[in-house]
């Protein structure tokens, strides 16, 4: 081979190299172009990745701030309702005292009424010669007035010369001893030389038909003195006997009745003594109060 071609063919691949580096650095800066353009895609999703989550982070602030309002409103409406409820609980004791004595009022008003009612019923008159007292209701023969009364479910038929309404002023003081409630005998005494004899026996006559059927006790006529024929066979019997029952019939002024240990003693002057007596008699059966 000649030294010309040796050249020639040196230049040829001279120039084919520099076509290879030529192309390998088109190569070179065509991938590096794409990587860019890759980086930029990629660069661009993150943007896009970050855009979208301030977009969902947006709202749910939007959220958090409605929430935070709506608490905010919520703490509001509690502190109103707490001060609404200071005022009513500040109020309450006013309105609890003004229930409460308007209670006391129809309570009041209630138990006059029914106590009127009630007074009404136990001593209504339903005519002149029928009434009623403490619900026994007493009927008038133009003598006695009677009524029934039960002892043991057996009734029995009480005569009386006055009802109850017209004795509630003779009072009943003092108090017995176990020496009257215990005895079976009771003395029935009296001074047969005083005066309104007539009605010191008609009172001793309404104790006596009596005080058998109420008390179960005997009675026996007896008289403070031997100082008339007739007590020359009648026992001697005072409220001194301290060991006896007594019931001493004695003529006073005001009618009362006087409850002293073994003692009871019945004054009064005339018809006022026989009413004396019909007093504890009621007492007695229950109809009115001792005291």
């Amino acid at each position: 081979m000649k030294k010309e071609d040796i050249q020639t063919d040196e230049i040829e691949k001279e120039s084919v190299e520099e076509k290879v580096d030529e192309l390998s650095q088109k190569a070179v800066e065509k991938e590096s172009s794409e990587e860019e353009k890759a980086d930029g895609l990629n660069h661009e999703a993150v943007e896009e990745e970050t855009s979208e989550e301030k977009k969902v982070d947006e709202p749910d602030q939007e959220i958090v701030e409605e929430e935070t309002s709506e608490e905010d409103k919520s703490g509001k409406d509690l502190k109103s309702e707490e001060t609404e409820s200071q005022k009513v609980i500040a109020k309450s004791p006013k309105r609890n005292i003004k229930i409460i004595l308007v209670l006391i009022a129809i309570i009041v008003i209630a138990a006059l009424l029914y106590k009127g009612n009630q007074y009404y019923e136990e001593k209504k008159e339903y005519d002149a010669t029928h009434k009623v007292y403490h619900y026994y209701t007493f009927e008038n023969d133009e003598i006695h007035w009677k009524t029934t009364w039960i002892n043991n479910n057996q009734p029995y038929i009480l005569n009386f010369r006055h009802w109850p309404g017209e004795l509630e002023d003779i009072k009943i003081i003092g108090k017995l001893n176990s020496v009257f409630s215990d005895a079976d005998d009771v003395y029935l005494t009296f001074d047969a030389d005083g005066e309104n004899f007539d009605y010191l026996a008609l009172a001793a006559t309404e104790i006596s038909l009596n005080i058998n059927q109420v008390l179960g006790k005997n009675i026996f006529a007896a008289c403070i003195a031997n100082n008339t024929p007739d007590c020359y066979m009648r026992p001697i019997v005072t409220c001194e006997d301290r060991e006896t029952a007594v019931i001493f019939l004695r003529v006073a002024e005001n009618p009362q009745v006087i409850l002293s240990g073994n003692c009871m003693t019945l004054e009064g002057t005339d018809e006022e003594l026989v009413m004396a007596a019909e007093r504890v008699l009621y007492a007695w059966y229950g109809i009115m109060q001792v005291q």
